[in-house]
């Protein structure tokens, strides 16, 4: 229990503080809280080890006194288990100590550097690239059907009327029978991810319009959810997914894009 609280506790603390965020994090602890945490660790391995001898004691008078009740003349010479437990205890020990100290010395340098556990456990990074160019004369694409749907049946806080949403399935039907004969190969950088994201939303208010009443939309089957490829977007007939993972995540440096679409 000692050796695992001393490997939970300080290599824990010592990421904990590793982790936090830099506008949140602790300008560092007082001397005395670091006087206190050095004698705490200093105690904790004095303890560990002390223990660990008497364990290792104990075994070895319980194993010479079983081996003592199995022979009729007792026996000087050290049995097999006993040399056992004798040559066990210390590799165990030493194993122990060698993976305290190196939990130790990887959370110190996570405290220091805690990008690293960002790069190995974090999401992969990604680079936000332009694809396509911003022109001064572009075609344009009507939204205004679009926009009327979402003014009247979305309130202040984003939630939607899906009821009265179906009274105007026709505008909405409309809207995405649009979609499917953009051009969007002719629309410059701006108009192309406005048609993008508000044609993925369009797709999405549809999808679940086709299994209402629904709690949520993964109560709706996943093979007809986000992989399903039913979406005609110009010349393309896409799944959401594509939309937003192929059209829409690689190829504008546009941080609010998770924002527009989730």
């Amino acid at each position: 229990m000692l050796p695992g609280t001393f490997m939970f506790v300080y290599p824990g603390n010592i990421g904990t503080e590793g982790l936090r965020p830099a506008a949140s994090a602790e300008k560092g602890k007082s001397p005395a809280e670091r006087v206190l945490l050095g004698i705490g660790l200093l105690g904790t391995i004095g303890m560990t080890v002390y223990v660990t001898r008497l364990s290792r004691e104990a075994l070895r008078r319980r194993t010479r006194i079983e081996g003592q009740s199995r022979e009729a003349e007792p026996s000087s010479e050290p049995t097999a288990q006993s040399h056992a437990v004798a040559t066990g205890w210390p590799r165990v020990t030493t194993v122990m100590a060698i993976v305290s100290v190196a939990m130790l010395a990887i959370a110190a340098y996570t405290r220091q550097r805690p990008d690293a556990l960002e790069y190995i456990f974090g999401p992969p990074p990604i680079t936000l690239r332009e694809t396509y160019p911003r022109r001064s004369a572009s075609p344009t694409f009507d939204h205004s059907t679009f926009d009327r749907l979402l003014r009247k049946h979305v309130d202040k806080d984003g939630w939607i009327d899906y009821a009265g949403l179906r009274d105007s399935a026709t505008l909405l039907d409309t809207y995405i029978a649009a979609l499917g004969e953009a051009h969007l190969a002719e629309l410059d950088r701006n108009e192309k991810l406005a048609l993008l994201i508000n044609a993925y939303n369009a797709f999405t208010l549809k999808l679940i319009l086709d299994h209402y009443p629904v709690k949520s939309i993964k109560d709706i089957p996943s093979a007809k959810r986000w992989d399903a490829k039913r979406w005609r977007l110009g010349p393309m007939t896409l799944s959401l997914n594509q939309i937003e993972h192929e059209q829409i995540r690689p190829k504008f440096a546009e941080p609010r894009i998770h924002f527009a679409l989730v």
